[in-house]
């Protein structure tokens, strides 16, 4: 039932997409004429900071999942997963969803092989999880931090309050916003705390 919805949320999303590449000088040049001349070095600024966090923020990501992947494959290579190179990219890949992550592949796949008698591999693959998890828990908000120009306290506390107020989203939306928070600071244009 809830396919076609989907299908047209995916479909409008396309086409605005098109729409939105297709219009850009025209739109930018109508979005440039709607800021006071005054202001339009302040939002220059502005734009380049929050340009400079969401690279480090992607930044950050990429080397969480660069290094979710060498845990995931130096531990399956070590059980005797045969062919590892795949199932460690999958599993790097799901880490990037909060909470669940690697769970998403580790915990079943654990499941099964415990079911299907290998005890010692579907404990290995819980230990991996435990790992990997671990690792990326304590690496977070110090790479988020690092790279969006966050400290890792208000990196972690961010994660740790969006996710109590809004659920797996909060964890990823929480550390954005405040991010863009402290780029528009940065640039001058919001003035919410003495530097």
């Amino acid at each position: 039932a809830a396919l076609p919805r989907w299908g047209l949320g995916l479909f409008t999303t396309v086409l605005a997409t098109y729409f939105s590449s297709a219009g850009r000088p025209s739109l930018l040049a109508f979005l440039w004429r709607q800021v006071p001349e005054a202001r339009r070095g302040d939002v220059r600024a502005g734009l380049l900071h929050i340009r400079t966090a969401a690279l480090g923020w992607l930044r950050a990501q990429g080397l969480l999942t660069l290094l979710t992947f060498s845990l995931l494959l130096a531990g399956l290579f070590a059980l005797g997963v045969e062919s590892p190179l795949l199932p460690a990219a999958v599993t790097a890949l799901t880490d990037a969803l909060p909470v669940l992550g690697a769970g998403l592949v580790l915990v079943p796949w654990s499941v099964l092989t415990v079911l299907s008698g290998d005890l010692t591999m579907g404990l290995g693959l819980l230990g991996l999880w435990g790992l990997v998890m671990t690792a990326r828990s304590l690496l977070e908000p110090k790479l988020v931090g690092l790279h969006a120009g966050l400290p890792p306290l208000a990196a972690l506390l961010a994660m740790y309050v969006g996710f109590h107020t809004l659920g797996v989203a909060g964890m990823v939306l929480t550390p954005l916003a405040l991010m863009l928070t402290k780029a528009l600071h940065d640039a001058g244009l919001l003035h919410l705390w003495q530097d």
